[in-house]
């Protein structure tokens, strides 16, 4: 199986998930370990392989899909082989190929809202990966913990989700790459149209009375006319 990497995010210290696009279907793929989180380790500048945009050689694959996990496959590392890479306008119009304009065409009419949120109930959904298409993008903002966050109106959904970019990071959750995330709102500022990596988290509950839900964020920020 050979997949561009366009899903690239932080997870706990140490640990990122990634996720591609098929090259023949053009459907998302997550590849997993059978037991672990990918650990940074598999990062290019580290000595691995993944990196956005990077096209791999996953060689063969389990599919292991559980709603709305569909995407999921376990992959042996010591398998993938690097490809030669795509330019920036193949990376560009390959995503724009598979990008859809509104939300509820890439997760389907289990996606709901909920607090300036899009969630999924716990295993339902018919997918936890898609690209959307925008003319244009909205200012970055940092909550209140410094968090990156990216406000977006799709009617009927109002939305203001958390951005898990890998780039915004400095290895961890905590520490904000404010290089990238100045130079992210600078691409914005000129304007022009814009493509988010967005999917699903792993069913979590608020508390202890609310059901666990998948909840939308955005995964990586795509552009037109230029990188960060």
């Amino acid at each position: 199986m050979r997949i561009v990497v366009n899903h690239l995010t932080q997870l706990n210290p140490g640990f990122i998930c990634v996720a591609g696009l098929d090259l023949e279907t053009r459907q998302h793929v997550r590849p997993r370990l059978r037991q672990n989180n990918l650990p940074t380790a598999y990062l290019t500048k580290n000595g691995g392989y993944f990196e956005l945009g990077a096209m791999l050689d996953l060689d063969w694959v389990e599919k292991a899909p559980v709603a709305p996990e569909i995407e999921d496959v376990r992959f042996n590392p010591r398998r993938v082989k690097v490809l030669p890479r795509g330019t920036p306008g193949y990376f560009w119009n390959f995503l724009k190929s598979v990008a859809r304009p509104h939300l509820p065409a890439i997760f389907g009419p289990d996606l709901q809202s909920l607090d300036y949120s899009a969630v999924v109930p716990e295993s339902k959904g018919m997918a936890s990966l898609g690209c959307l298409y925008l003319e244009r993008l909205p200012e970055l903002i940092l909550n209140t913990r410094g968090r990156p966050r990216l406000s977006l109106n799709d009617p009927p959904f109002k939305l203001n989700l958390p951005v898990t970019d890998f780039r915004f990071y400095d290895g961890t959750p905590e520490r904000l790459n404010q290089a990238a995330f100045e130079q992210a709102n600078a691409l914005i500022r000129q304007g022009g149209p814009a493509i988010l990596s967005v999917g699903l988290s792993r069913a979590w509950r608020k508390n202890e009375i609310d059901p666990a839900y998948h909840w939308l964020q955005v995964n990586n920020l795509h552009f037109e006319n230029g990188t960060f």
